[in-house]
């Protein structure tokens, strides 16, 4: 295959990860595209809500499909065709049947994956029964670049029992995420809102602290309208010089997230806003007032996207001893078909673990203080900390301590606005 054939494959390998990010958890989103043995696009997939099809289905289905439309591609894809994949096909019945048996039955020539699968279900690396119906199969690296940084969350929820963390702030100018007194005032540009929203999507669960939840009663819903997608600002990646890491997830994360939210993709999204739609994960502190719009709500979003996707939990002091009184918190239980966790503010390990009995491969932390404080001590390689910060001057407020914390950055130009990705690394 020529470069530029090859070109074309990674291309769409990135943009159907893309698409699948945010839906497919607690399955990786997957992608898959078929090629003839000339390098040409024939067909592709990705990953589908869970319970529905694989990458691999999904490119031989749409193979399948174009044949039977009288098109071109059954005499191409006789003569041999090729299978790119960025995640090993599984060999286990979940709730699909195993895909390396499909793609076996389908025998294409070659096949070339971007990663192993960690999956201790999946027999990795086991890939006797694809030679002996001569299937040349093997690792390919820029299948493993194009797709890493959607399939990183994944990665870390088997590896590590915890989810790929974003600690994410809005910030104004000379550093403040919010005033002395308790209000809600919009920090980021509109510019910016239609990327923010972007982003929301391709997370599994969104956080915000006590404080956020009692001042801006936020909903937390990814929710996208043609005006933000029309408002959006232009970006430029600013160039310090230093030269690309290979893997680096966070910002070829960043990178996808400017590049592929084009009107396709806004088209794809507003016609499936169901399936993008995270977690909504609240943190509770004792005495915390919970006002009934809030939870009018919360239980409006409930009722919309038809499942309770709110999730509570309730930080304590670790001096503190006995158990806390949930009495207070009791309303909050028909919000959500999980009890709310208990859990000390030096527990933030448990926190992630938790998140990830609920299929949770990435996280979004929206943070002030509280948040910060609570899970700076548990950040883990790769992990981000991303600040929008607006032209807006404040002069005084609550400094985010989250800034500059990590020594890799990368920054863009969004619209007015500064965004600053930071990872540990």
């Amino acid at each position: 295959m020529d470069s530029k054939k090859l070109k074309n494959v990674i291309l769409k390998i990135k943009w159907l990860s893309f698409l699948a990010m945010g839906k497919t958890s607690p399955n990786p989103p997957v992608a898959a595209v078929i090629t003839n043995s000339s390098g040409d696009i024939l067909a592709f997939g990705n990953t589908q809500m869970v319970g529905f099809s694989h990458a691999e289905r999904e490119a031989y289905r749409d193979l399948d499909q174009k044949i039977s439309m009288g098109l071109d591609t059954q005499a191409e894809s006789k003569q041999g065709h090729n299978l790119f994949v960025s995640l090993e096909p599984c060999t286990h019945t979940g709730k699909t049947p195993p895909c390396r048996d499909l793609v076996i039955e389908r025998s294409p020539s070659k096949v070339m994956l971007g990663w192993k699968d960690p999956n201790p279900l999946v027999l990795s690396g086991d890939w006797e029964a694809y030679q002996k119906q001569g299937i040349e199969i093997r690792l390919h690296p820029l299948i493993a670049q194009s797709s890493y940084p959607f399939l990183h969350g994944f990665f870390q929820r088997i590896k590590k029992n915890r989810p790929w963390v974003w600690v994410k702030s809005a910030i104004t100018s000379d550093g403040f995420y919010a005033t002395h007194e308790p209000s809600n005032q919009p920090i980021s540009s509109s510019e910016s809102q239609f990327y923010l929203q972007m982003l929301r999507a391709k997370f599994d669960a969104i956080v915000v602290g006590p404080k956020t939840m009692q001042v801006d009663e936020p909903g937390l819903d990814f929710r996208l309208n043609e005006d933000d997608f029309h408002s959006k600002g232009e970006v430029s990646k600013i160039d310090f010089g230093k030269i690309a890491e290979f893997f680096s997830p966070g910002e070829q994360m960043l990178d996808s997230l400017f590049a592929e939210s084009n009107a396709e993709c806004y088209s794809e999204h507003v016609s499936n806003l169901n399936s993008y739609q995270p977690w909504r994960v609240f943190i509770l502190k004792e005495g915390l007032e919970i006002a009934s719009s809030f939870m009018e709500k919360q239980k409006a979003l409930n009722e919309r996207y038809g499942k309770k996707l709110c999730l509570f939990y309730l930080v304590t002091s670790s001096h503190k001893y006995g158990t806390p009184d949930l009495t207070h918190f009791s309303e909050l239980s028909t919000l959500s078909d999980f009890p709310i966790l208990k859990i000390t503010d030096m527990d933030s390990d448990l926190f992630f673990k938790d998140l990830t009995n609920h299929g949770v491969n990435t996280v979004i932390l929206e943070a002030g203080s509280f948040v910060w404080n609570f899970v700076k001590e548990n950040l883990d390689v790769n992990d981000c900390i991303l600040t929008i910060q607006s032209e807006k001057e404040w002069k005084e407020g609550k400094s985010f301590l989250g800034l500059n914390q990590f020594e890799k950055q990368i920054q863009y130009q969004v619209g007015p606005d500064l965004w600053q990705i930071e990872m540990k690394s």
